[in-house]
């Protein structure tokens, strides 16, 4: 009678090859998922400009003709843009993550470039991850 099975070699030799995929792989999933969670962040940021835009819109600001320029830039705080329910409250899709809108630290910034006559949307996010605080600039 054959006997049907594995010997103890082949099935070393399988668990060597898992342990070194897992060796190798770990890492790599380290680092997707913790640019992931700076994405998740930067996302936010995009949407506050997003809010801003609409914010200068809806309130009918004529940026240029309501002399808001003369110090060269306007700031719109983040609990502003929020509580005017301009952007919703920052939601983690991991525990832990947060970006409290009620820091003043958190604005989108308005710049006039006079010579182009153009604006530029630039957003500071003061966030936490669990761990620390991140500051995104953009």
């Amino acid at each position: 009678m054959r006997n049907k099975g594995f010997t103890m070699v082949e099935l070393l030799v399988v668990i060597v090859i898992m342990g070194l995929i897992t060796f190798l792989g770990f890492p790599a999933l380290m680092r997707t998922l913790t640019t992931n969670s700076k994405k998740e962040f930067e996302v936010y940021g995009d949407s506050m400009i997003a809010g801003a835009k609409l914010y200068i819109q809806k309130e009918g600001y004529d940026l240029q003709a309501s002399g808001k320029f003369n110090t060269g830039s306007i700031t719109i705080p983040l609990k502003k843009l929020v509580d005017d329910g301009y952007i919703s409250e920052f939601t983690s899709s991991k525990k832990g993550h947060r970006c409290d809108s009620s820091n003043s630290q958190s604005y989108v910034r308005i710049t006039s470039e006079t010579d182009t006559n153009t604006y530029t949307y630039k957003y500071r996010l003061v966030c936490n991850d669990g761990k620390k605080d991140i500051t995104l600039t953009k």
